[in-house]
């Protein structure tokens, strides 16, 4: 989509319509009816370059995702695990306290949170 391209095809539109308007083809009304529409367009146009701006800040694409716009997939959400002392995703957490090291885990609060969120009861 070209944005310039609109807003200029905008502007012309609404130089026609002002020209118009002192010309008596339209009526003041008309003319205020058509300017309300081109600024809910507008309005519009805005939203799309700020959506367009935030997914090239975040680097993601904010296109296919849940309605409240938050790319978030809770399996690969980086948690502190203190029995390892590094950082590692939830998916890795279920692994790791599944395996050899479940002694080890069974009290850790991260684990706890790991296991509600991503496992069905």
């Amino acid at each position: 989509m070209n944005f310039i391209e609109i807003n200029l095809s905008m502007i012309d539109e609404a130089r026609i319509l002002r020209g118009d308007v002192r010309s008596g083809k339209i009526s003041f009304d008309q003319y205020m009816a058509q300017m309300g529409g081109m600024s809910q367009i507008g309005k519009m146009l805005d939203r799309h370059i700020k959506f367009l701006n935030a997914e090239r800040i975040l680097k993601v694409s904010l296109r296919n995702v849940e309605p409240d716009l938050i790319p978030y997939d809770p399996e690969k959400e980086a948690v502190a695990c203190p029995g390892n002392q590094k950082s590692i995703e939830r998916q890795q957490c279920i692994d790791w306290s599944g395996s050899s090291k479940f002694d080890e885990c069974a009290g850790c609060e991260v684990g706890k949170q790991t296991k509600t969120l991503l496992l069905v009861e």
